[in-house]
This record gives structure tokens, C-alpha cells and sequence, in this order.
């Protein structure tokens, strides 16, 4: 059960979940569960589509054409993070996505480099006890990379509020 979870790992796009089943991941995030999300370029969350404004704290802004292949870096004042431990050598493979804040001060972990701009594709947020790391990394190729598992592996512990005892291992 959803409600049982320390961390839940969200990786879809335009899922339509609906009745019980939504109420459910509504229930889960009200009481301040934490998640780990991929986020692609179209909602994840079809029958929700407020949920990465109201969870993530980040809105969609369009898509960057020519991005594919952009160098990742922390991002400012992210350096040491437990998120990022051991995590080194990343790129965009796909093509990148804006975003814009929208509440809750999400934190940029990871940023890329774009034609003429650099866009974070790697956030952190904490509200009411909830804490969500997404990032719009995961391209299939991105998962062949080690440095990727690491981050989503400190990510979910993060995430779990057990960052000190396996992140970076």
C-alpha cells in the first residue's frame, strides 16, 4: 500500500490513473510522502495535472531544441549535496525542457547546458515533511550510465531521510 511507503519513485508520463487509484497518490502526498521523480517532457499525471506545480513546486515552460547530448554540472551551492555523492560525468541525452518556479522554492541540483543558456534539469524540495527530488534526466540511454544509478539510488535514500547510512556506496 502507497500509504506504507517511505519513498515512492514516480517515472511515467500522461498516466491515467483515476478514481481510488488517484486518491490514493493524492492521499499519500497530503500527509507528506516523499518521491523521487523522472519528470518527461509531457505531464506525468494526466488526471493531476497541478501535481508537479503543487508538489514539485515547478511548472512546464517549453522544450529547448538543440539540447540533446548538453554537459550536466551542479549547479551552484549544490556542491556537497548527499544527492550528488560519487555522481560525476553526466550528460542531457535527450532533449531538454524548461521550467519556472512556481512555489515552494524548489533548490537546483543539476544543471545542463543549452545553446546560449544553462537550465537546471535536477531540483530538491522539502515542504510540510515531504521531501521530492525530480529531474528530467531519463533518456534509456541515461540508465546505462553508473553515475545515473547513483544518483537516482541517492536520490531514494535522500528522499527516505537515509542519505548518511548508503548514500554514495
Amino acid at each position: 500500500e502507497l500509504s506504507a511507503c517511505q519513498c515512492t519513485v514516480l517515472f511515467a508520463q500522461r498516466l491515467a490513473i483515476a478514481g481510488q487509484q488517484l486518491e490514493q497518490v493524492r492521499e499519500y502526498f497530503a500527509a507528506g510522502g516523499s518521491v523521487v521523480a523522472l519528470i518527461g517532457p509531457a505531464a506525468a499525471l494526466e488526471n493531476w495535472p497541478e501535481w508537479e506545480a503543487e508538489i514539485l513546486g515547478i511548472q512546464r515552460a517549453g522544450r529547448i531544441p538543440g539540447s540533446s547530448g548538453a554537459l550536466v554540472a551542479p549547479a551552484p551551492f549544490a556542491e556537497g549535496h548527499p544527492i550528488l555523492r560519487s555522481v560525476e560525468g553526466l550528460t542531457h541525452g535527450a532533449s531538454m525542457t524548461a521550467w519556472r518556479e512556481v512555489g515552494g522554492r524548489p533548490t537546483a541540483l543539476l544543471t545542463a547546458g543549452a545553446p546560449f543558456r544553462c537550465e537546471p534539469v535536477a531540483w530538491v524540495r522539502n515542504q510540510g515533511g515531504r521531501r521530492a527530488f525530480f529531474t528530467t534526466l531519463g533518456d534509456p540511454a541515461d540508465f546505462q550510465k553508473p553515475a545515473m544509478l547513483q544518483l537516482l539510488a541517492n536520490a531514494v535514500l535522500w528522499a527516505s531521510g537515509d542519505e548518511e547510512t548508503g548514500g554514495g556506496q
